[in-house]
């Protein structure tokens, strides 16, 4: 469904501290939760399109196509994640700035302690969303089992995938935004829908608003029937004295989800007498907590022995850590432990320990379980060809001809973005030469490297002869190449 009419849509006052706001979040935390930053967050291309965003009349813009990947990450649950080109990211975020009020107004009051997720951020520094709200709903949680016979843990059976266009449109005007904005937010969502009418787009950070308006009503629906409950996105737990109570505001939250499209997802519905909440929430929480250190890491039951100060005295104890020293016991037993493997992997990504490329590169075939964590690891905290051996970057470049590569774009992106980073100019047109493909999303990557070193002038001319059948992100990259080209020699 697309929500543009046909006469002019001129974006009222959507404001240049709005768009300041929006440009700083996406340099200082990038477009979305998943796929790694556009070169172009960090260049001078988006302040150059502030003031055509703030003069041009939005029917004489559009959504450039959206680029989409699906992401497999152990145990082997794929979704579909999705990155807008930046200049309409910095649009769509700007319209959460200009709005921040009346979207938080819409929803449960901060006050009440019952919806933690995604509470908009009023902050002149560019963060979208406050931080914590995660640790305050686990509290809360607890607070409320405490004072309860039982309590009722459920989410939403495929969330995002299945949320209505016309549902959140609605919620959009009753909050109050123009009617252009409305209509912008919606044109944006059907130009990365693959379901028609329904889906909101998995990643981008201004996704995740739209998704909590979606729960307003479900949140008013358990305040007005005065039903303790604490909600992070569409984990929901609600708590009661009664099975008959339980049975009734039971019955009205599934009503409801239904008649806007939604249900319950079975397989994570579970009612506990209150005192084993902690029981299974622990669990659950546990990764959670991982993440951010707050027990020991990983869990016991892995049996590898590192303690959370040995993560957590700041990044010059993570330069030194023993990478293969510490990962090697997951790999060393017939049963490897992957959950394991993959908690650490994202774990020493978020927190960039550099020193295990080496490692990676030369277990490839034993970490195939988990390759989606390991070059996303890579791939974040790779910088310099110093990271690996001549024999280790031949097997990355080998690897790039795996059918585990060649049936996954996201994955050809990872690996093609390590290689730039590890390679030097020259060295890199004999890796690109050893490559046997490369797709559009592969070839967008290829011209980011080139662009930034002194490498594939040969190939970059060749590629203008197809400047034409380029996609928007095809185009922009190569576009810098040339610049980049051209400034070095001249002329291209």
């Amino acid at each position: 469904m697309q929500w543009f009419g046909k006469r002019d849509l001129v974006l009222p006052d959507i404001g240049e501290s709005s768009l300041a706001l929006a440009l700083a979040h996406l340099r200082n935390e990038g477009d979305g939760d998943i796929l790694p930053p556009p070169f172009e967050l960090q260049t001078p291309i988006l302040e150059a399109a502030v003031s055509g965003i703030l003069k041009t009349p939005l029917s004489q813009r559009h959504v450039s196509e959206p680029r989409s990947f699906d992401v497999v990450r152990f145990p082997l649950k794929s979704r579909r994640t999705t990155q807008f080109y930046p200049i309409d990211s910095l649009l769509l975020e700007a319209l959460v700035y200009r709005n921040l009020r009346l979207l938080e107004a819409a929803r449960r009051p901060i006050s009440e302690r019952s919806v933690f997720s995604y509470r908009l951020a009023d902050s002149t520094r560019g963060a979208m969303y406050q931080a914590g709200g995660w640790q305050q709903f686990a509290l809360q949680g607890f607070r409320l089992a405490s004072e309860s016979e039982y309590a009722v843990i459920f989410d939403l059976r495929s969330f995002y995938d299945s949320i209505p266009h016309a549902y959140i449109a609605g919620r959009l005007t009753a909050a109050g935004l123009p009617e252009d904005h409305v209509a912008f937010l919606m044109s944006a969502l059907s130009s990365a829908s693959s379901q028609g009418s329904k889906g909101i787009p998995i990643g981008p950070h201004f996704s995740h608003i739209l998704a909590e308006l979606t729960l307003c009503e479900l949140d008013n629906l358990l305040t007005s029937q005065r039903i303790p409950f604490c909600r992070f996105a569409d984990d929901i737990h609600a708590f009661a004295n009664s099975p008959e109570q339980i049975a009734s505001f039971m019955g009205s939250v599934e009503a409801h989800l239904k008649s806007i499209g939604l249900e319950i997802n079975r397989s994570k519905f579970f009612i506990f007498e209150s005192e084993r909440y902690g029981n299974h929430f622990v669990r659950r929480r546990q990764t959670k907590e991982i993440s951010s250190l707050q027990t020991p890491f990983p869990p016991p039951e892995y049996g590898l022995v590192l303690s959370p100060e040995a993560l957590i005295e700041g990044r010059n104890k993570y330069k030194r850590l023993n990478v293969s020293a510490a990962l090697l016991p997951y790999l060393a037993t017939d049963n490897e432990t992957y959950s394991g493997l993959a908690f650490a992997l994202r774990l020493m990504r978020r927190r960039g320990v550099p020193r295990g490329l080496g490692f990676i590169s030369d277990n490839l075939e034993k970490l195939l379980p988990v390759i989606t964590e390991a070059m996303e690891y890579m791939e974040t905290v790779a910088y310099a060809p110093s990271q690996v051996t001549k024999a280790q970057l031949a097997k990355l470049v080998d690897f790039y001809g795996r059918s585990i590569v060649k049936g996954s774009p996201y994955l050809q992106v990872l690996l093609i973005r390590t290689l730039g980073k590890i390679s030097t100019g020259p060295a890199f047109d004999k890796v690109f030469a050893d490559l046997e493909y490369l797709t559009a999303d592969g070839r967008r990557e290829v011209f980011c490297i080139a662009n930034d070193k002194k490498c594939l002038t040969d190939w970059i001319k060749l590629q203008g002869r197809k400047v034409g059948l380029m996609s928007s992100w095809e185009r922009s990259a190569f576009e810098a190449a040339v610049a980049a080209i051209a400034s070095r020699d001249g002329s291209f």
